[in-house]
């Protein structure tokens, strides 16, 4: 099954975040399968490029204004607001999750069938 659920601002997307992560950017949950204990938040790609933050570690306050629009400009240094233009529709992102049907599970628990569990 797919579901989603869209996440409305950056401070909604922080909260959310906040569950697995601390204020260091680091892993907080022993069960977080996504990362290491060791492991942190770090921006990457072309923007973070451009912007000169490529490889610096996220902390929440960036994250928060990143997803509500507002922008370092590398030029001037200045916090620039994109997403000031008023619209009520705007969206910081979509949590997505993809999950077996649950007859996969009752399979793979009753029938013992380890390469399902461990998928």
């Amino acid at each position: 099954m797919i579901t989603f659920h869209a996440i409305g601002s950056g401070a909604d997307a922080a909260a959310y975040h906040d569950k697995a992560f601390s204020a260091e950017g680091n892993v907080r949950d022993a069960d977080n399968y996504y990362m290491d204990e060791s492991s942190g938040a770090k921006w990457q790609g072309k923007g973070a490029r451009v912007m000169g933050i490529e490889g610096t570690q996220v902390d929440r306050k960036d994250f928060v204004n990143f997803l509500d629009g507002k922008i370092l400009n590398p030029e001037t240094g200045k916090i620039q607001n994109l997403a000031g233009r008023g619209n009520s529709d705007r969206r910081a992102g979509i949590d997505l999750s993809v999950a077996p049907p649950k007859s996969v599970s009752v399979v793979a628990l009753v029938g013992g069938d380890d390469r399902l569990i461990k998928a």
